[in-house]
């Protein structure tokens, strides 16, 4: 009888959670989890060939815009976006967001740090070309593209455009959950 097979799943799916349950209570934290990749970083410098990709899929950076569950293009760095012509966006930002050492992610620091993938990694935003990004307040700036432009947070979503704090010694601040601890260049990476 149907009734009684429900009756029994049910009981089978309450005994099975117990055990889980069970389980998850007796097992300790895992001290730290090994992943196998088949290439690794060959440096830490965000405007570097790929590695800007690598430490976002590691988890140390973040872009500036990502895809949420649905798909839609959304950041936890920018408020809002306007553009104001064919080459130009207003953009506010969200106060809130800090690198990893504690320090906000103001305008002046994003800024800085998507003035210096312009520069250094033309791949970044080939699609808008040179671009400048001028601070006009403590959480607002301004994009001048070469290129016209109608996807600027698309372009902010891209593998390029990951959020860094250059500290001026070659090491850099990012604002993923983890901090790189060690690099052996091509071989491995430690994350805490």
């Amino acid at each position: 009888n149907s009734r009684m097979a429900a009756v029994i799943i049910s009981a089978a799916a309450v005994m099975s959670l117990s055990a889980m349950v069970t389980f998850a209570e007796e097992t300790q934290p895992l001290e730290s989890v090994t992943i196998g990749a088949t290439k690794m970083v060959s440096s830490l410098v965000p405007t570097d060939s790929t590695v800007p990709w690598w430490l976002t899929s590691c988890g140390v950076s973040e872009t500036v815009y990502k895809l949420d569950e649905q798909g839609n293009l959304v950041s936890r760095f920018i408020d809002s976006m306007a553009q104001e012509d064919d080459t130009t966006w207003t953009v506010e930002m969200k106060e809130g967001p800090e690198f990893s050492d504690g320090t906000p992610v103001d305008a002046e620091a994003m800024c800085a740090c998507l003035n210096q993938i312009s520069e250094e990694n033309a791949s970044a935003f080939s699609t808008a070309g040179a671009s400048t990004f001028e601070v006009t307040g403590d959480y607002s700036f301004t994009i001048k593209t070469e290129n016209v432009t109608r996807v600027m947070p698309s372009i902010l979503g891209g593998w390029g455009s990951v959020v860094f704090k250059n500290n001026g010694d070659d090491t850099y601040c990012y604002t993923g959950p983890y901090m790189v601890d060690e690099l052996d260049p091509g071989v491995s990476m430690k994350v805490v």
